[in-house]
């Protein structure tokens, strides 16, 4: 049976990704029915685009809980995401979402947290505390018969997004330096919101015999990145996936402040958010990592921070530098995989692309090679084919071949991937593999 999901917050970053998550990749799609999304503005760019994908949006408007609950209960969601907005009331906002999925009996939750909330102290860290309160909030449907709220819950807390860093790219590119006030001495991990998205993904689109499978439901799963940076390491993969020098400059909080307060358009209570954070890193409350649930989860690892800055190369790179050169084509990390079990979605940052056997592919592999693209071919060849079904987070799909290419070499699976910055630029639609192929030659 299908699952039907209301997504919180879909106006947002998360909320949107997790979204067109569902709606675009066919491994979450097969398994939902309908996704419905609610918006504090659901006239909103991200919304539209939604829209256009599948799903409906319904405009949030707090302060009347049992209309939320109505507009709930009417999507008949059988599942739900709570992601509190980046709003300067989120508390209250958050507890109304959280008291109108109990009033709407909505049986199976996610409640996005935030990592580091549980070694906030209340009066230094009052932002990141909240989440504490939250989840309290959240997981006391657990214990209350008067609603099937508490059925299958699962708290998310999501780590310091990478995607933050780029509150900083101006700096990088017109300074060659990031100014972020972690200190000298501690270290923390950023994770890709696309990886958050993919947890997300994985647990809403799971079932078992109580709602989300039982090896989802009622787990506590807090998701970092996979590798712990100071300041100085962070810099140091910038300038490596970049070519280019990236020096970090650690400033203080009040400086932080106005350099936030210039390049956002968040709410101060965002940025206060983002303030309080750093104080856990400089505190050292964030020298750990935590990615063992999201593999269990998902089989897969998260983003590593030097494929972050290739993803984003464009923001990062300063105007005045020129990019080392280097020999051959751009190689790329992949995942390591059982030889044979090659992934059916291989990810690049927010990149995803459809594995496609070459049975199915309708010509010789060869066909698909560049005389550019030293590739080999073995019979069990598998490409990621650029046309099918690929999406990044923007929900453009990949443009057909006119784009430039990179080799991505693994110990099991030699792959072709497209570049993404000529994918944002085309907006290209999909074509199937087969009306490709004639143009690689």
């Amino acid at each position: 049976m299908s699952r039907n999901v209301c997504i919180t917050s879909v106006d947002g970053n998360t909320g949107f990704v997790v979204a067109e998550l569902l709606l675009s990749d066919e491994n979450f799609s097969k398994e939902i029915g309908t996704v419905t999304g609610l918006a504090l503005n659901p006239d909103s760019e991200k919304c539209k685009d939604l829209v256009q994908l599948g799903a409906k949006t319904i405009a949030h408007q707090p302060g009347d809980v049992d209309s939320l609950a109505a507009a709930i209960k009417d999507t008949k969601a059988d599942a739900i995401c709570i992601i509190p907005p980046a709003h300067g009331d989120k508390v209250n906002i958050t507890t109304e979402l959280i008291e109108a999925t109990k009033k709407a009996n909505v049986p199976n939750a996610i409640f996005l947290s935030s990592a580091g909330c549980d070694l906030a102290e209340r009066d230094k860290q009052p932002r990141l505390r909240e989440f504490i309160d939250l989840e309290a909030k959240f997981l006391e449907a657990k214990g209350d018969p008067s609603t099937q709220a508490g059925y299958s819950p699962v708290v998310i807390r999501a780590g310091f997004y990478a995607e933050n860093l780029l509150l900083y790219s101006p700096q990088a590119k017109e300074k060659g330096v990031l100014p972020i006030p972690v200190g000298q001495n501690h270290k923390f991990p950023p994770v890709a919101l696309g990886d958050v998205a993919l947890l997300a993904g994985h647990i809403l689109s799971a079932k078992g015999p109580h709602g989300f499978s039982d090896k989802h439901r009622g787990q506590l799963i807090t998701l970092t990145g996979p590798m712990l940076l100071s300041g100085e390491e962070i810099a140091r993969a910038a300038s490596e996936a970049l070519g280019t020098q990236i020096k970090f400059q650690d400033i203080s909080e009040q400086e932080a402040r106005k350099v936030l307060r210039r390049k956002t358009s968040n709410d101060d209570s965002e940025i206060q958010y983002l303030l309080e954070y750093y104080s856990l890193v400089r505190e050292g409350k964030t020298n750990y990592v935590s990615t063992t649930s999201f593999h269990d989860v998902t089989g897969d690892r998260p983003q590593e921070p030097p494929d972050f800055f290739k993803v984003y190369e464009d923001e990062f790179r300063p105007k005045s530098a020129k990019r080392r050169k280097v020999d051959g084509n751009m190689m790329l990390k992949d995942r390591q995989r059982p030889l044979g079990k090659p992934p059916r979605y291989f990810r690049i940052g927010p990149i995803r692309l459809r594995v496609v056997p070459q049975a199915e592919l309708g010509v010789p592999a060869s066909s698909y090679v560049s005389s550019q693209l030293p590739i080999h071919t073995p019979s069990s060849f598998y490409l990621l084919h650029l046309a099918l079904h690929a999406l990044i987070i923007s929900g453009i799909a990949f443009p057909h071949c006119s784009s430039p290419f990179a080799t991505l070499t693994s110990p099991t699976l030699p792959v072709l991937v497209p570049h993404a910055r000529n994918c944002l630029a085309q907006q290209s639609s999909c074509i199937e593999p087969r009306h490709c192929a004639p143009h690689l030659h």
